[in-house]
């Protein structure tokens, strides 16, 4: 029985060849007969491969052939880059001619790419729903380019407040993103009209964001957001995003470039634990960093710095991703438990807060002076959560709306400055 054995393996090992493995298995599918080869191996990518895809189809009509199938893969991966495989003319080798990518810090690769029908763009989509589009915008050669793609939440929008003006929308989500979308006026693409872009993303938190509330009256644009922590978050426009603005607006903001000037700060920096955002100065984002040692090794506590620079245009994902972000100014402590609700007063003075709340002492409603910052008055009335506050018209009364099934009226009296 061994001797059997031994000369049945030494069988195998004659007729499983290299030879075989490059010729491959032979099909028989009716009448006809298929051989499948290794064609090539295509290497290039230093992450796992989540989708191959052949360029489509070509119409052709020379010598009478309708279409024919360019040679071109597509292919995409977790490394935050998609490139195309074509075999070389005068070997045909398989290699990689294009490659394109997100550099983007949070960026965390592509789950698929498509090609357009005609072979002249090339989609990604990666985590977190967004899109990533390039386009063939070359003549004579290759020249894949980045392309606008419509953009927004991927998870529940929990609060929406237009600004104050109605320049822009902004919006939370339980994505931990807060998000501007706007108009953007006299598109050259665009005849008629005007369509509306992302054109910031002032917060990308660390915890699910419940609401938000816009700071009405004079001086800069400002928001208050609340996530799933005990703490409210105040945000302050910087100069960066003033500017795109007015780009937005064709120069119609209500924040014109004269007052733009006592603005200081030009963007924001996303810190190592993604809670907080640190402001850049505009003297600063002229200072080249001095980094020696490990300093310059990209780690979780040495996050790359943001790079905030004045839009001209709607931008795409990675500046959205990384370089919109507005600082955060100031943290409201107060509240036991995870904020739920925020809203603001029409004269910019006060903010209204609550959070969730299965006792009458932690269903309190907390108002903040705007400015200051302090917390000003504690409002009883309530014994379980309340879910949505406002101010009347006036600012005389505040309105607020519970899940013990009753609503509340409060008369707000302001006395001295």
């Amino acid at each position: 029985m061994a001797l059997r054995n031994s000369l049945l393996n030494s069988i195998r090992k004659e007729s499983i060849t290299l030879a075989s493995y490059i010729e491959g298995p032979i099909f028989v599918a009716g009448s006809s007969s298929y051989q499948i080869s290794l064609e090539s191996l295509l290497i290039g990518h230093e992450d796992w491969v989540y989708s191959v895809e052949w360029q489509p189809p070509l119409s052709s009509f020379l010598e009478g052939i309708e279409f024919h199938q360019p040679q071109s893969i597509l292919s995409a991966s977790m490394d935050k880059t998609m490139m195309i495989w074509q075999p070389e003319r005068t070997s045909g080798i398989w290699m990689n001619v294009v490659t394109v990518g997100e550099l983007s810090h949070c960026a965390l690769g592509f789950y698929g790419g498509h090609w357009s029908p005609n072979g002249d763009a090339i989609l990604a989509h990666g985590y977190g729903g967004s899109f990533h589009l390039w386009r063939n915008v070359g003549a004579d050669v290759d020249n894949w380019q980045p392309q606008k793609v419509p953009s927004g939440h991927f998870a529940e929008v929990t609060d929406i407040a237009w600004a104050r003006s109605s320049e822009y929308l902004l919006s939370v989500s339980h994505d931990q993103t807060t998000r501007i979308f706007a108009p953007w006026l006299n598109e050259p693409h665009l005849k008629n009209g005007n369509a509306w872009h992302e054109i910031a993303r002032p917060q990308v938190h660390g915890h699910d964001i419940n609401c938000v509330a816009i700071i009405h009256g004079k001086g800069n644009y400002r928001f208050v957001s609340g996530s799933e922590e005990k703490v409210a978050r105040v945000f302050e426009a910087p100069l960066s995003f003033l500017k795109t603005l007015n780009h937005a607006t064709s120069q119609k903001s209500i924040f014109p470039e004269d007052l733009q000037a006592d603005v200081q700060i030009l963007g924001a920096n996303m810190s190592a634990l993604g809670l907080s955002q640190k402001p850049i100065y505009v003297q600063a984002a002229y200072e080249i960093p001095d980094r020696n040692g490990n300093e310059g090794i990209d780690t979780l506590e040495t996050i790359p710095d943001a790079v905030p620079v004045e839009l001209t245009e709607p931008p795409i994902e990675e500046q959205l991703a990384w370089h919109t972000l507005w600082p955060e100014s100031h943290k409201l402590y107060g509240h036991g438990n995870e904020l739920f609700s925020l809203c603001c007063d029409h004269e910019g003075k006060l903010v209204a807060s609550s959070c969730k709340a299965q006792s009458a002492s932690v269903a309190e409603i907390w108002l903040w002076q705007v400015g200051t910052w302090k917390a000003v008055g504690r409002l009883q009335s309530h014994s379980l959560t309340v879910t949505q506050m406002k101010f009347s018209h006036d600012d005389s009364f505040l309105l607020a709306v519970s899940r013990d099934r009753q609503f509340s009226v409060f008369s707000i009296k302001q006395t001295g400055t």
